[in-house]
């Protein structure tokens, strides 16, 4: 039987002392109290759990609650070691794909304990990390209270979609270029488990660009942008105007918050399945 790398952390969790996913075991005294948090991803599980107080430093990009008195430490590719490690934390976090791997070897050289988190692809990468990140905090029961509400939502969700028919979609994070997503992320996954077909799904890359040209091939009939705030309606007109796409004549062209596509926690991901699903499908929402 095959397990993901984060499920292979946690039994290892389970059996004592926690390896990261470069291999490396991590010893703590005890929970995590004084934190650094490398990426946004981290960040938001970390307010999640509600654990905000522990959070002594974090990267320029990770939204902070107002209360929270972490420290700016630089951004993910190149955080200033010397502001970690002022910090005194007694466990920093980074993870594997938006972290360089030279940061571990400085940090580490100075004594401090890093836990490189592994790569997350979807629903289930996601709760895995997060009961992890409940033991290392010492809160694993309500990590794992979180994930069983969100698994329940997941299931709900699909239950109600299970014989709605399949909306061609074509999900954008970028509008120059545009970019899209295929399997093997959150995007895709959520596309599918909203009742819709990813036009993009079987790319060999990840997060393919497209062309005008080539995407009217593909003829989405729902096209959600990821998008924020602030930038929303703007970036939908943008879309509105591509007369070319079945989405845009039809006015099929919906804003996405970034959250649930792009570093979700459990309830952000099923947030955004439960707004993909509503817009997909308002039948399968409609009181009987």
């Amino acid at each position: 039987m095959r397990i993901s790398f984060i499920a292979f952390i946690v039994l290892a969790v389970c059996g004592g002392v926690p390896v990261d996913s470069t291999g490396v075991a991590l010893q703590l005294k005890g929970p995590a109290r004084r934190v650094v948090s490398l990426a946004p991803s981290i960040t938001r599980q970390i307010g999640e759990l509600g654990l905000d107080d522990r959070l002594v430093g974090a990267t320029i990009f990770c939204e902070l609650d107002e209360t929270c008195k972490a420290k700016r430490v630089g951004n993910m590719l190149q955080p200033s070691v010397e502001k970690i490690a002022a910090l005194k934390p007694d466990l920093v976090l980074a993870c594997k794909e938006g972290n360089r791997s030279a940061i571990g070897p400085k940090l580490r050289s100075l004594g401090l304990s890093l836990f490189v988190l592994d790569e997350r692809k979807g629903f289930d990468d996601i709760c895995e990390e997060f009961v992890l990140l409940g033991r290392l905090f010492g809160v694993k029961e309500k990590a794992e209270a979180t994930v069983r509400r969100a698994r329940a939502r997941v299931e709900e969700m699909e239950k109600r979609l299970k014989k709605s028919p399949k909306i061609k979609v074509f999900l954008a994070y970028g509008t120059d270029p545009i970019v899209g997503a295929a399997d093997g992320t959150f995007g895709h996954e959520l596309i599918g488990r909203a009742g819709g077909v990813n036009v993009c799904g079987a790319s060999r890359v990840r997060y393919p660009r497209y062309g005008a040209e080539r995407l009217i091939l593909k003829d989405p009939d729902i096209v959600f942008v990821v998008s924020m705030t602030k930038t929303a309606e703007r970036d939908r007109k943008k879309w509105l105007g591509m007369k070319g796409l079945r989405a845009a004549r039809s006015g099929g062209v919906h804003t996405i918050s970034p959250d649930p596509v792009c570093a979700p926690t459990p309830s952000t991901y099923c947030d955004g399945l439960e707004e993909m699903a509503r817009i997909l499908h308002p039948e399968a929402f409609e009181k009987k």
